[in-house]
Formats: C-alpha cells, structure tokens, sequence
C-alpha cells in the first residue's frame, strides 16, 4: 500500500555537512534516498516521486534511528527521481566509490 507524501524541491535544499552526515553514502545508495531537513531528533528523507512500501521505511528506521542515534522519527518525503539521483551523486559519490 502507497501512502501519499509531500512532493520537496531539491533546489532549495541546503545540503548542509551536519544534514548529509545523518544519512551514510551507503545508506543513500541502497535506499536512494536523501536527506533534506533535520530538526531535533526528527529527519525529514526524501525519496523518487512515490513513497516505499512499509517493509523499506521500516528498514531505513532501524538503520538511521538505532542505539546511538539521535534520530528517533523520520518524516518521508518525494523528489524528482532524476534531480535526486543527481544529488545523491554530487553528494555522496557513485556507489562503489568509497566516501572519505
């Protein structure tokens, strides 16, 4: 079942360091996901113009918000798949090129 989800424009996101330390490259790869707003210990992920099914934002759940974390909710937002595919390029590199 797919849920309706607030559409970002990734335009106006600030992909600040502190932002984009909250989601690991291998994490954005797998997931194709994004970062785009963070506010206490919620973060706001933006996903390709529908939003996944419930077993993978379970998953990213347990990855983004475990032990440590200071993330304890995620809020799921859309993108346009080619302008989020290119960001997470620009920020994050290609997939099999290990992030410094």
């Amino acid at each position: 079942m797919n849920f309706a989800a607030e559409k970002v424009d990734l335009a106006r996101v600030q992909f600040t360091p502190e932002l984009v330390r909250c989601v690991p490259a291998e994490v954005a790869h797998r997931f194709e996901l994004l970062p785009v707003f963070r506010y206490d210990d919620c973060l706001t992920v933006a996903f390709a113009s529908t939003v996944p099914d419930a077993t993978v934002i379970d998953e990213v759940f347990a990855v983004l918000c475990h032990g440590d974390s200071q993330i304890r909710q995620l809020q799921i937002v859309v993108a346009d798949p080619w302008l989020l595919g290119y960001h997470i390029h620009k920020i994050y590199g290609d997939a099999d090129t290990p992030s410094t």
